[in-house]
């Protein structure tokens, strides 16, 4: 069996980036060449990370600056991205951020229109009969005010 010639409009590549193109602040080998590439053929090519710290002109620009080469935002896919799509009427319901740096999503969400956005430890403080450990949860959360003005 010989080998195949693909169609150029056949396929497309799909980089992650974190561990495949960089690891924190250092290229990793071959990543920039993979990415000249399909530049200069032509190849169809998206960046993809499941970072959901950034808006994706953020991260297209670091990952410019560590790999030395031009990513536009355009082709960035972070783990909020596919919101960008939802309909006005699901951007208005409560939206309910966890995790550890919950200021910034909840950041990059109200930028994408979402408008009722509030951290779990908003939601906590709000309805504390919903916490089964209230001591904990203040403890752990005492770090972060809590901006009333935003409760509807």
């Amino acid at each position: 069996m010989g080998a195949k010639v693909v169609d150029m409009e056949d396929f497309g590549v799909v980089f992650d980036i974190d561990g495949v193109l960089i690891r924190g602040k250092q290229r990793l080998k071959g990543g920039k060449e993979a990415v000249e590439y399909c530049e200069e053929y032509g190849v169809p090519h998206v960046f993809l990370t499941n970072n959901a710290m950034d808006l994706e002109s953020v991260r297209a620009d670091y990952l410019s600056s560590v790999l030395g080469a031009e990513i536009h935002a355009n082709r960035m896919i972070c783990a909020h991205t596919p919101l960008n799509d939802l309909p006005d009427e699901v951007k208005q319901g409560l939206v309910l951020v966890t995790g550890f740096s919950t200021g910034d999503v909840r950041d990059i969400l109200l930028f994408k229109g979402f408008k009722n956005v509030h951290t779990v430890h908003e939601y906590a403080e709000k309805r504390p009969y919903l916490v089964p450990n209230k001591v904990r949860m203040r403890r752990m959360y005492s770090l972060w005010p809590i901006n009333w003005s935003r409760w509807s």
